[in-house]
């Protein structure tokens, strides 16, 4: 009697200890999984607060409305964080094991290549190829030019272009993972610096807006 009663505790104890897995493995299963793309998204928010410190540093230097033009382009959902997210979007269908600042370095080099003699007639039809034979690298003429498929098309016809330059300068801190140590940092920073910051800014968004409605 005894060996059995110690026998029946013994399996009691097992079926109690597969329950308790089952139901763990059932809780897990359960919870709903973060997409990669959730996963990327929450990566860069982490990353904007770091870099919203160091943009607001340089702003503070130079008046309170660069102080509030940095407000505006970190808030979540406003116009220059949706283009971001539509910029790292779009990189990341096109790129292949190319992480860290890799986009950083796309628009620094945009910046650096614009040919201004031709930019004009780019403007006017900013097709993705139009756009790249300027000076635009693939990744950002793809994802801001009339090509692009997630909602906003900058309408650079109707924003003078050092307006686009500052907005590709503000997307850098937007874009990147730590601007402390990007490559694409000084770059990123002339923007918080010009007197003008605000409506420089405005601007391309109020073009923009309007392109979108119309079309």
């Amino acid at each position: 009697m005894h060996n059995e009663l110690a026998g029946s505790r013994i399996a009691w104890a097992y079926v109690q200890r597969a329950t308790h897995g089952i139901r763990a493995r059932r809780s897990i299963l359960s919870q709903p999984r973060s997409t990669e793309k959730e996963k990327r998204a929450q990566q860069q928010r982490e990353a904007q607060a770091t870099n919203k410190k160091l943009a607001k540093e340089r702003a503070d230097r130079v008046s309170r409305a660069n102080a509030y033009a940095v407000e505006y382009i970190f808030t979540p959902e406003r116009f220059y964080d949706r283009l971001a997210a539509q910029l790292i979007e779009t990189a990341a269908g096109q790129r292949s094991q190319k992480k860290g600042h890799w986009l950083c370095i796309q628009l620094k080099e945009t910046i650096t290549s614009i040919n201004p003699a031709t930019w004009a007639s780019a403007a006017e039809k900013p097709t993705v190829s139009a756009l790249q034979k300027v000076g635009f690298r693939p990744v950002v003429a793809n994802g801001l030019g009339a090509g692009a498929a997630l909602g906003i098309r900058v309408a650079f016809s109707r924003t003078p272009l050092a307006d686009i330059i500052t907005s590709l300068r503000v997307l850098i801190s937007l874009v990147c993972p730590n601007l402390n140590e990007c490559p694409a940092r000084s770059e990123a920073l002339i923007a918080y610096l010009s007197p003008t910051l605000s409506r420089e800014l405005h601007d391309l968004e109020r073009a923009s807006e309007v392109r979108a409605q119309s079309s």
